[in-house]
């Protein structure tokens, strides 16, 4: 074997072991992002859990955006419910923005969007009516 056979084949291994390395690199960024969007989600919902316990009569009627990343304040009744405005998980800070409809005279929808990072938010949606209970 020649000094330039060798090169090469030194060549074409090291290319084959950088795009492997960048595949591993890859696959490890994507499972980060993975537990980042998990946590988030279970952020979501144990608020619209917290927001179903707190009941029908002290979520806000009328249209109102609720802002964890301004620190916009709760309600008289306590509105929104804990973990508002914003979640330490998993070594991270998780932001809540949560929106209020009321839709007709009995139906008030409350959508959280979770924010994670950069990349990263999950939303979730609920509805209440009166009279429903989750106990």
């Amino acid at each position: 074997m020649t000094v330039a056979e060798v090169m090469m084949a030194l060549g074409i291994l090291g290319i084959a072991i950088l795009a492997i390395v960048s595949g591993f690199i890859g696959a490890i960024e994507m499972n980060a992002r993975s537990i980042e969007m998990a946590v988030a989600s279970q952020v979501g919902r144990d608020f619209l859990e917290r927001a179903h316990e707190l009941g029908y009569e002290n979520v806000p009627e009328g249209n109102f955006t609720f802002d964890g990343a301004l620190n916009a304040p709760q309600t008289a009744e306590g509105f929104p419910p804990a973990p508002y405005p914003k979640v330490e998980a998993n070594g991270r800070t998780h932001t809540l923005l949560v929106n209020v409809t009321t839709k007709g005279a009995t139906l008030k929808v409350v959508v959280v969007e979770v924010s994670c990072g950069k990349h990263g938010r999950a939303v979730f949606e609920t509805y209440l009516y009166p009279g429903f209970s989750t106990s």
